[in-house]
């Protein structure tokens, strides 16, 4: 499961998307400016949020509240908002889920390689490859994040089709898998998203396995489940 990291302002780690607590909750202001005792008064609103959003009973949870509540069940893939990582890895090796969680960071053509360094080799970490005007050379930003490092994954952003060979060439190279959003339209052109996959799920998430990415992030999770045990089946 994906999920947000951010510190409120007395320090506690939180799982909050927004800076703000106004789209998600029946409060405002920034979170950085809250205490744990002020999100604990809010109420979360449901889907996904905005003022006609209905209210829920549910309240801002803490990440170790997260990490205790997944612990055993769930992989948990954690999006770190803020420059707390240090804190966040403490906080997984605290609950002893090292191997349960998945922290990622950004990594470009200029990023010394970042699974060899602290706090990231405490944890499986994912690159996340930067390809911010869509001709980035992500196969080399790939080659340099597995010099003396060896991330568990890297996950592939915004890109053309006719990146992903040479993404895979590097992947099997170096024996580091490949992750790709199907969320929304799709991150690879051309493949489909989780609607086109809802629909034909070999022609979205079939391709993508075939053509040598393993790890797929969906907001359709039973959909793949199923497309998987038919895979299995074969």
């Amino acid at each position: 499961m994906e999920t947000d990291v951010r510190r409120a302002a007395d320090g506690t780690l939180v799982m909050l998307h927004d800076a703000t607590v106004d789209r998600t909750t029946d409060g405002t202001g920034k979170l950085s400016e809250l205490t744990l005792a002020d999100l604990q008064k809010l109420r979360l609103r449901s889907d996904e949020g905005g003022a006609q959003a209905p209210l829920t009973d549910q309240r801002v949870v803490t990440l170790d509240q997260m990490l205790a509540r997944s612990k055993g069940h769930i992989l948990l893939n954690l999006d770190v908002k803020d420059a707390i990582y240090v804190q966040v890895v403490d906080a997984v090796a605290r609950a002893g889920m090292q191997h349960q969680v998945i922290v990622k960071a950004e990594a470009g053509i200029a990023t010394p390689p970042l699974a060899a360094m602290l706090p990231f080799d405490k944890v499986y970490f994912f690159p996340i490859l930067i390809n911010a005007h869509g001709n980035a050379d992500l196969a080399a930003i790939a080659t340099a994040q597995t010099r003396n490092a060896h991330p568990a994954a890297f996950e592939l952003p915004k890109m053309s089709a006719a990146q992903l060979p040479a993404l895979v060439a590097v992947s099997k190279a170096h024996n580091v898998r490949l992750m790709v959003n199907s969320l929304w339209e799709g991150f690879i052109a051309g493949y489909g998203g989780d609607a086109d996959a809802e629909r034909d799920p070999d022609k979205v998430w079939g391709r993508l396995y075939r053509d040598g990415v393993s790890i797929i992030q969906t907001d359709a999770p039973e959909a793949l489940l199923r497309y998987r045990a038919t895979l299995e089946k074969r």
